[in-house]
Formats: structure tokens, C-alpha cells, sequence
């Protein structure tokens, strides 16, 4: 169910940007990522073996917060920075808005990979409870 759940949500942020350059930017962005932080970002690939549960792995720590940083989501300070999020995602729906700001406000630790896995986990647990 939890992973049905997770795809639903990739579904809706998929429609959200539906445009073929953002999916692109989006593969480009994780693969990035993978190779800065020296892991693999296969099963975070989009499709039917969709698998989020290797976030578990400490490894895979700094992954949400160098995601966030390659779209402009955040700053190099960790600001949050909603008027990019609406800039590239203009179509999310403002319940998807309101959760993800709460997320973001629950979480202000220092170390940022921290605070962004934080992130990460607290939008997972709402879009699967």
C-alpha cells in the first residue's frame, strides 16, 4: 500500500510539471546527485521498480538536500525558497503547497542533509498515512 501511495504522489508531481524538459531536468538532477555523492540512484528512477526505501541507508543522507539545491529549491544556506518551487512547478496543488511547507517549517536542523532528510521523510509519512 505505502508504495502505491508513494507512486500516487510521484504522479501528481509528474502531472505538476508536465513538460518532457522538467522530467528530463529531473533525471539529470538525480543523476547528478548519485555521482557527487557517490551512490546509486537506480531504484529512485521513476517507474513500476519506483523503490524509496533505500533513503533508509544513511548513504543516501545528503540525497534530498542536493536534489532540493539542484532545482533552486534551496539556497547554499538551506533557505527554502517556495517562489522557485511555484516557478518551475506551477500547477502543484495548494494541498501539496501546504504540506510541504509544513515539512519544511517542522525541520531547521543545523547539518542541512539532516534537516532535508527530515524533510524528505516527514512529506513521505503524510502523502502515506
Amino acid at each position: 500500500m505505502k508504495v502505491i501511495l508513494i507512486m500516487i504522489v510521484a504522479v501528481v508531481y509528474a502531472e505538476a510539471l508536465h513538460t518532457k524538459e522538467n522530467a528530463q531536468l529531473i533525471q539529470e538532477n538525480l543523476k547528478k546527485c548519485g555521482e557527487e555523492l557517490g551512490i546509486d540512484v537506480t531504484p529512485l528512477t521513476p517507474g513500476p521498480k519506483l523503490d524509496f526505501s533505500i533513503m533508509d541507508d544513511e548513504k543516501y543522507k545528503c540525497l534530498p538536500k542536493c536534489f532540493l539545491e539542484k532545482f533552486g529549491f534551496i539556497d547554499a544556506s538551506g533557505n527554502y525558497q517556495p517562489e522557485k518551487v511555484k516557478e518551475v512547478i506551477p500547477d502543484l496543488p495548494a494541498e501539496i503547497t501546504a504540506i510541504s511547507d509544513a515539512c519544511v517549517k517542522q525541520h531547521t536542523e543545523d547539518d542541512l542533509c539532516t534537516r532535508f532528510m527530515g524533510v524528505h521523510k516527514c512529506l513521505m509519512d503524510k502523502f502515506t498515512h
